[in-house]
C-alpha cells in the first residue's frame, strides 16, 4: 500500500512563545595538539529537562568548513553525526559529546572513536586528524537537532548553533533554503548562513572556544546576549552559560491518547490524538515525527514540522485530533506501519504515551482460500475423562482391531479406546504406566503397541520402550537413551525408533546426551533383549561445536557440548525404510540416518525465515488492539516439532510443523522480550522504538543468539518458529516450500477470527501473538486418490489446516476445522499429536483425521466422506490369467464412465498413462486400478494376478545393404528356432542377392510364443569409371579427371602428376553412399614431350651500331629486352628462351652478351694531315708503323680515349709491342691523323 498522509491539526488559541534549544552550547574543544582527534568534544547544558530515548538529539559538527545544498547532512568529510538515543539530562546538567578519548569523563552521552568509525546514520567518515573543524577563513561549526540522525534532511532547522573562524569562506552556498540552516535567536536571522551571522574565534592548537550568557527558561530568551571567547583552561561540569527563571510558570504534559490502531486502507481517513494531561498558564507545544523504522517509506505519505499546541489554561484532558488521509491503492502488501514519536517540547514535559503505533492493513493482500476439494466433517469428540488430572498429546490407532492408543502423560496410563464406531468411541480400559515410569509417546504395527517411557525417579537416566499387545498386555521392555519423548517404527514393522531428547534438569547442572534408539524386533517381541537395541549419539561431533555454529546449528546451552545440547526431537522414517530423518528442535537442525547400518550421514542446519520480506510477516505484539501481520527486522528460527515425510518422483520430501520452542529453566534461560535485548546502536540506531511493547518490544526472542561481532550486543533478533510449516528436499535439505503468514492469515480472517492467536488454555485473543503465533505443532500425511493432503495440527487456537501437497513446490490450502468455540472455548483444545487413517483401514470405510488435544484431554474426530453410491471395483478379462504371450497380452478392463477417473498399478506402482478403464496386460504382475468418483470419493479394485510370458524381441545384426556381386550375411537373435520364408533356418542367415528385396523370418521363444520380423535388404550397383588423357611438356602437372564415382583411388600416382617420360595410370572408383566400388579399372594415358636447349653468339661494338642475335636448337625464340637485331647505347646482355615445335618452351635460358665501347674520344679527331700505314691489323701483340715524315708524336687511345701509349717517331718507321692491353678496339694518331686498330 502507498500511502499520502495529510495531518490536521485543530489549534487552540495561544500566545506565542520563544522556543527553547534543550540543549545549548557553551564550549567546544575543535582543535587537540596533534592527531588526536578521539580528544575532540562539544560541552552543552540542558535547558530543559530530556529523556533521550523519547525525545533523541543529534549533535552534527562540520569538518572542513565547505557547504553544500545538503547542508548539515552532507557526511563525508564535511559533516559528522553525534546520536544522542539514551539517557537523559535534567534543566542545567552539563553534558558532553564527541570523541572517544576526551579529557572530560564524566556526563558523556555520546562518544565515538571518530578516528575509525562513521558518523552516526551514515553521515560522516572517520578521520585521524579530527572531525571537529579548526576554523579559519572558512567557518566550521557545531549543531544541535531535536531529531534523531535520521529524521533530519537539509532544510531541518537546528536549536542552536556555534560558528567559529575568521570568516565565512566556502561555508556558505547562497542566501535562501540552501547550506546550513540557522535557527532564529538572538544570533541568527534564520534561513542560511550568511556574513552577518555569529561567529567566534578560530581555535589555535589545544585552544577551547567557549560561550556565556544568561538564557531564562520563562520566556526562553538570553537575558545577557551569549559571547564566545577562547582559552585554555578546561572546567569539566561546569558553564559558562547561566540559566535563569525569572517569571518561570509551571510546564504542561503532552502525550498522545493511546497507544496504538489499527486501520483498513480502504478508510478514507482515521484520527489519533494528543491529550494534555496536565495545563499551564502559558502555551504550549510540541511536534510530531515519523521515525525511520516506519516500514511505510517517506514517498507513502507526508508528514513534516507537525506542532501541536494548546493554549494558556487549557482544560486537562483536552485533546487534539491528527487525521491521516490514507490512499487506497492496488498493491498487494503486508500491515504497514508508521511509528510516530514526540520532540522538541515546550513548555511541557512529555506524557506517559510517547509513541504511537500507526497500523494500516491491506486489502489487496490475498488471503488464502480454502479450495475445499476435501471435506472434514466432525464425527465425534473423544474424552478420555476429565481434563487437568489426565491429557491426551499422543493417539495411535490399530486397523485390526480398530483401537485407538491415547499416551496420559498426566494421568500416568495407556488408554485404550474401542474406535468400531468413530461417532460413539469408547474407553475399553486404561493400563497404569507409572510403574514402569512416565509415559511420553505411543506408536502400534502389527498388533504391538510401543510406549516411550521416561524414567520416573531421574529423567535424566536411560528411559525405556514398554511392549504391550492391543488389549494392553504387558509383553517385554528394553533400556533406550535418556527422555525417548516420541517413538515410531518403520514401515516394515522390524524395527522401533525413539528420539531420545535428553533434557537438563530445572538446575542444569545435570545434562544428558540427546541420542537415536533403533530397537530390532525382527526376531519377535518375546525373544527382545538389550542386545537388540542399538544407540545412535553424536559424542563423535564433539569438539566440532564452533564448525557446527558457523553452518546456522544451534549449540548454545550451558557449557554444552554437541552431543548434550542436541536434543532429538521427532522422528520419520522413508517409505523404503533406507534412512530416517530426526528434528533437533532447540537446535533448529535436522539429521539423517542410514538405517541399512544406523550411523548418521549428515546433519544439517535449517536456517531462518526472514519476517522483513512480504508475505513473511507476524502479528508480533498481544497488546495492540489490531491484528497487524506486518514485516519486522527479525529473523525466525524454524525450530520444529513434528516431521514428516513422503515420496514425490523418487525424492523424499520432509514435512515440518515449525512450533518453536525456547530452554527455560530455573539454571539457564535465553528467553527474553525484545524490549529486554541490548541492541547494538549501529545496526539497531532506531532501537528504542522497535523496543515498543506497541511493535516489538512484548515479542519473545531469544538472547543467545543474534550477537554476531561478539560485542555484547545484538546485531540480529531472533525469534521462535517460523509461524507455518515447510517442505525440504530430503537429500539435499534445502527448503522447497515454506506457508510464509498463511496459517496467520487464515485463522485472523474466518470465523475462529475472535480466537485469532489465543493461546490453548484461554480465550484471550491475541495472547500468543507476542511469543509463537498459532504454534503449528503435529504433521500427518495422507494420501487420498491422486493427491497427498498434509494435515497440521495447531496447538495454540487449536484446530487442523489442511494443504494439498501432491506437488511439493506448491502446495494448496484445502481447509481449516476447529472443533473450539466461544463462549465455552471448548470442547477440544491444545491440538498435538495428529494421526491420519486411510479409507482402507478405517472402520467406517471413511478416510479418518484424528487430532489429539493435550489440554482438554480430548481427540477431535474427523471423518472425511466417501462416494454417494458405491463404485463397482469388479475386474473382468479378456484372455487368459496364465500362459499369455506379450504380443497377445489380455485387456483387462472395469467399469466405463465419463464421470470417473482411472489409474492402474502394476505390483503397486503405478503405470504411466494407464488412466483408461481398460489395459492391454503385456507383463506379469498383479493388477490393480484405483478409481476416484469425485470429492472424498475413490476406490481400489482387486487384485488380478496375470501370467505374461514375454514374446521374443528378435534382432538381427550384420549389413543389410550390399553391393552388387557381394554376399548378404546376418545372424539372428532373440528367440531358441528360427524360419526363413516359412523353412527352416539356424541362426545365420547367408544369400547373394542380384536385386533388393525382403525376406521374413519367425522365431519361436522357449515358452513357445511367437514373433515375426520382416527384413529388407538392398542390393546397389557398383560405379562405372571414365577418365581423361593427354600430353605435356616435361616438368609439366597433369591432373587426372575421374568420373562415375565419389570417391577414385589412382594408382601409381595422384589426381595431379608430372611424370619424366611417357605414362599410364589406372583408376578405381567407390560410391561412398553404397560403399561400392568400380568392378573394372579406367586409364589415364600421357605423352611427355621434351623442352629445347638454346644457344645464341655474343660480341662487341662500338655505340651507335647494331648487332645481330642469332639463337639455334628451338623453333621459335623470345628475346627479352629486344629483338635479333640490336643497337645498345652500353654493354648489355639479352636471354633468349625457344619454343620447340610440340610448344615446349626451354627449360633453361641462352644470353648474348654485347660489349658496347663509347668511342667517343676519337670521333672528334680529324683525318687530315701526313698519312701513315698501321700493319698488322687486326693485330695480336705487335704493331708496325711507317710514315713519310719524321720527328712527329705517337699516341695510341683505347677505345674510351684513353691514352695507352705514347713514343715519338724519329724515323719513319717505328715498332709498337701492345702485348700488355686488352682485345679490343684501338686508335693511332701521327700528328693530326688517327687510325682504327683492332686486337684480336
Amino acid at each position: 500500500m502507498k500511502k499520502a498522509l495529510t495531518i490536521l491539526i485543530t489549534l487552540f488559541l495561544f500566545n506565542s512563545k520563544a522556543q527553547n534549544p534543550g540543549l545549548i552550547i557553551s564550549e567546544v574543544f575543535a582543535n587537540p595538539l596533534g592527531t588526536d582527534s578521539c580528544k575532540e568534544y562539544v560541552e552543552l547544558i540542558a535547558s530543559q529537562n530530556i529523556n533521550f530515548s523519547l525525545t533523541p538529539y543529534t549533535i552534527i559538527v562540520t569538518n572542513n568548513g565547505a557547504a553544500s545544498s545538503s547542508g548539515w547532512v552532507a557526511g563525508g568529510s564535511i559533516t559528522y553525526a553525534f546520536g544522542i538515543n539514551s539517557g537523559s539530562v535534567g534543566i542545567g546538567q552539563v553534558v558532553y559529546v564527541g570523541g572517544n578519548c576526551m579529557i572530560p569523563n564524566v556526563n558523556l552521552i555520546r562518544t565515538i572513536n571518530v578516528k575509525y568509525v562513521n558518523g552516526d546514520g551514515g553521515i560522516g567518515l572517520p578521520n585521524a586528524s579530527g572531525v571537529f573543524g579548526n576554523g579559519g577563513s572558512n567557518a566550521d561549526a557545531v549543531a544541535v537537532f531535536k531529531l534523531p540522525v535520521a529524521a533530519i534532511n537539509s532544510l531541518t532547522v537546528p536549536s542552536d548553533v556555534l560558528f567559529f573562524g575568521t570568516g565565512i569562506g566556502t561555508a556558505s552556498v547562497s542566501p535562501g533554503n540552501i547550506g546550513y540552516q540557522l535557527p532564529i535567536s538572538d544570533l541568527y536571522s534564520g534561513g542560511c548562513l550568511t556574513g552577518n551571522s555569529f561567529f567566534g574565534p578560530d581555535p589555535g592548537s589545544d585552544v577551547l572556544i567557549t560561550t556565556s550568557g544568561l538564557f531564562n527558561l520563562a520566556n526562553n530568551t538570553w537575558s545577557i546576549s551569549r559571547t564566545v571567547s577562547s582559552g585554555t583552561v578546561q572546567t569539566v561540569a561546569v558553564s559558562s552559560v547561566s540559566l535563569i527563571t525569572t517569571g518561570m510558570v509551571s510546564p504542561a504534559s503532552i502525550s498522545f491518547l493511546s497507544n496504538d490502531t489499527t486501520v483498513n486502507e480502504s478508510v478514507s481517513s482515521a484520527n489519533i490524538f494528543m491529550r494534555l494531561t496536565s495545563t499551564s498558564t502559558m502555551s504550549s507545544s510540541i511536534s510530531v515525527y515519523a521515525s525511520v523504522i516506519s516500514n511505510a517509506s517517506a514517498s507513502d505519505y507526508t508528514l513534516a514540522n507537525i506542532t501541536v499546541t494548546f493554549a494558556p489554561n487549557a482544560p486537562i484532558n483536552s485533546s487534539v485530533p491528527i487525521t491521516i488521509n490514507l490512499n487506497n491503492d492496488v498493491l498487494a502488501e503486508s500491515a504497514e506501519y508508521i511509528i510516530l514519536r514526540l520532540y522538541d517540547p515546550q513548555n511541557c514535559n512529555l506524557g506517559s504515551i510517547t509513541q504511537f503505533a500507526f497500523y494500516i492493513s491491506d486489502n489487496d493482500k490475498v488471503i488464502p482460500q480454502a479450495s475445499n476439494t476435501l471435506s472434514l466433517n466432525l464425527l465425534s469428540s473423544f474424552s478420555n475423562t476429565v481434563s487437568g488430572s489426565n491429557s491426551a498429546e499422543i493417539v495411535a490407532h490399530d486397523p485390526v482391531t480398530q483401537r485407538l492408543f491415547i499416551a496420559n502423560s498426566i494421568g500416568g496410563k495407556l488408554d485404550i479406546v474401542n474406535f468400531i464406531n468413530p461417532s460413539s468411541p469408547s474407553l475399553l480400559l486404561s493400563v497404569p504406566i507409572t510403574t514402569y515410569g512416565n509415559i511420553n509417546s505411543i506408536a502400534v504395527k502389527n498388533g504391538i503397541v510401543a510406549a516411550a517411557i521416561e524414567n520416573g525417579i531421574n529423567p535424566q537416566d536411560s528411559g525405556k520402550v514398554v511392549f504391550f499387545n492391543t488389549n494392553g498386555v504387558y509383553l517385554n521392555q528394553v533400556k533406550v537413551g535418556m527422555m525417548p519423548d516420541m517413538i515410531t517404527f518403520n514401515r516394515a514393522g522390524t524395527k522401533v525408533l525413539t528420539a531420545n531428547e535428553g533434557e537438563p534438569n530445572a538446575a542444569y547442572t545435570l545434562d544428558p546426551d540427546g541420542s537415536v534408539s533403533i530397537i530390532n524386533i525382527s526376531g519377535g517381541i518375546a525373544n527382545l533383549n538389550q542386545s537388540n537395541v542399538s544407540h545412535i549419539t553424536f559424542t563423535a561431533y564433539n569438539g566440532q561445536e564452533a564448525s557446527l555454529r558457523a553452518q546456522g546449528i544451534r549449540i548454545y546451552g550451558l557449557n554444552a557440548s554437541a552431543s548434550k545440547d542436541f536434543e532429538p526431537e521427532y522422528i520419520c522414517v522413508s517409505e523404503d525404510d533406507s534412512k530416517a530423518w530426526v528434528g533437533l528442535q532447540e537446535n533448529n537442525a535436522l539429521v539423517e540416518i542410514n538405517l541399512q547400518n544406523n550411523t548418521i550421514t549428515s546433519i544439517k542446519s535449517l536456517g531462518t525465515k526472514d519476517h522483513s520480506l512480504l508475505n513473511n510477516g507476524i502479528d508480533a505484539s498481544n497488546l495492540t488492539k489490531g491484528v497487524d501481520i506486518s514485516n519486522f527486522p527479525i529473523k525466525g528460527f524454524y525450530l520444529p516439532d513434528a516431521i514428516a515425510t513422503y515420496t514425490v518422483g523418487g525424492v523424499n520430501y520432509i514435512i515440518s510443523a515449525n512450533e518453536g520452542d525456547a530452554r527455560a529453566y530455573a539454571g539457564f534461560s535465553e528467553e527474553s522480550r525484545v524490549a529486554q535485548l541490548t541492541l547494538d546502536p549501529q545496526k539497531f540506531p532506531n532501537g528504542n522504538e522497535l523496543k515498543n511493547n506497541y511493535v516489538l518490544g512484548r515479542l519473545l526472542s531469544t538472547n543467545k543468539n543474534g550477537d554476531i561481532d561478539n560485542d555484547g550486543d545484538i546485531d540480529t533478533i531472533y525469534t521462535y518458529g517460523s509461524r507455518s510449516f515447510s517442505i525440504w528436499n530430503g537429500s539435499t535439505g534445502n527448503l522447497v516450500y515454506d506457508s510464509k503468514d498463511d496459517l496467520e492469515m487464515i485463522t485472523a480472517t474466518n470465523s475462529y477470527s475472535v480466537l485469532f492467536n489465543a493461546s490453548n488454555s484461554n480465550s484471550t485473543r491475541k495472547d500468543r501473538s507476542d511469543d509463537k503465533g498459532p504454534e503449528p505443532e503435529g504433521v500427518a500425511i495422507g494420501k487420498i486418490g491422486l493427491n497427498t493432503y498434509a494435515f497440521i495440527a495447531i496447538e495454540r487456537i487449536g484446530g487442523v489446516m489442511v494443504y494439498d501437497v501432491s506437488n511439493p513446490l506448491t502446495p494448496v490450502f484445502v481447509t481449516y476445522v476447529n472443533n473450539r468455540y466461544l463462549p465455552a472455548n471448548g470442547p477440544d483444545l491444545g491440538a498435538e499429536g495428529i494421526i491420519f487413517i486411510p479409507q482402507s483401514q478405517s472402520p467406517n470405510g471413511q478416510n479418518i483425521v484424528i487430532a489429539a488435544n493435550e489440554i482438554s484431554s480430548t481427540l477431535s474426530i474427523w471423518g472425511i466422506p466417501g462416494c454417494l453410491a458405491p463404485i463397482s471395483s469388479s475386474i473382468s478379462a479378456v484372455g487368459q490369467s496364465s500362459n499369455n504371450c506379450s504380443n497377445n497380452a489380455p485387456i483387462l478392463s472395469v467399469i466405463n464412465s465419463a464421470s470417473l477417473t482411472y489409474q492402474w498399478s502394476n505390483n503397486g506402482n503405478l503405470i504411466s498413462g494407464a488412466n483408461s478403464h481398460s489395459i492391454i496386460a503385456i507383463n506379469s504382475g498383479n493388477y490393480s486400478v484405483a478409481i476416484i468418483g469425485g470429492t472424498n470419493c475413490a476406490t481400489g479394485s482387486i487384485i488380478q494376478t496375470l501370467t505374461v510370458n514375454p514374446s521374443p524381441t528378435i534382432t538381427i545384426s550384420g549389413a543389410n545393404n550390399i553391393c552388387l556381386g557381394s554376399s548378404l550375411s546376418q545372424t539372428l537373435s532373440g528367440a531358441v528356432s528360427y524360419s526363413n520364408n516359412g523353412l527352416p533356418t539356424n541362426s545365420l542367415v547367408s544369400f547373394s542377392p542380384i536385386s533388393s528385396g525382403n525376406y521374413s523370418i519367425v522365431g519361436i521363444s522357449t515358452n513357445s510364443c511367437i514373433s515375426t520380423l520382416n527384413v529388407s535388404y538392398t542390393v546397389n550397383s557398383n560405379p562405372t569409371i571414365t577418365v581423361n588423357s593427354g600430353s605435356i611438356c616435361a616438368g609439366q602437372n597433369f591432373t587426372i579427371n575421374p568420373n562415375g564415382a565419389n570417391t577414385y583411388t589412382i594408382q601409381g600416382g595422384t589426381a595431379v602428376v608430372s611424370p619424366l617420360s611417357n605414362s599410364s595410370y589406372t583408376v578405381i572408383g567407390t560410391n561412398t553412399i553404397t560403399g561400392c566400388r568400380s568392378q573394372t579399372f579406367a586409364t589415364s594415358n600421357l605423352i611427355v614431350n621434351a623442352s629445347p636447349t638454346i644457344t645464341v653468339n655474343s660480341g662487341v661494338i662500338c655505340a651507335g651500331e647494331n648487332f645481330s642475335i642469332n639463337p639455334s636448337g628451338a623453333n621459335t625464340y623470345t628475346i627479352q629486352g629486344g629483338n635479333s637485331v640490336v643497337s645498345p647505347s652500353i654493354t648489355a646482355s639479352y636471354t633468349v628462351a625457344g619454343t620447340s615445335t610440340a610448344g615446349c618452351v626451354s627449360q633453361l635460358f641462352a644470353t648474348s652478351n654485347i660489349t658496347v665501347n663509347a668511342c667517343t674520344s676519337i670521333s672528334q679527331i680529324t683525318n687530315s694531315g701526313n698519312e701513315f700505314i698501321v700493319y698488322p691489323n687486326p693485330f695480336n701483340n705487335k704493331i708496325t708503323i711507317i710514315s713519310s715524315s719524321s720527328n712527329q708524336s705517337v699516341q695510341v687511345f683505347n677505345a674510351i680515349g684513353s691514352l695507352v701509349y705514347y713514343s715519338r717517331l724519329e724515323n719513319e718507321k717505328i715498332e709498337i709491342d701492345l702485348n700488355q692491353q686488352a682485345k679490343g678496339i684501338y686508335f693511332v694518331r701521327i700528328g693530326l691523323i688517327t687510325k682504327k686498330l683492332i686486337k684480336e
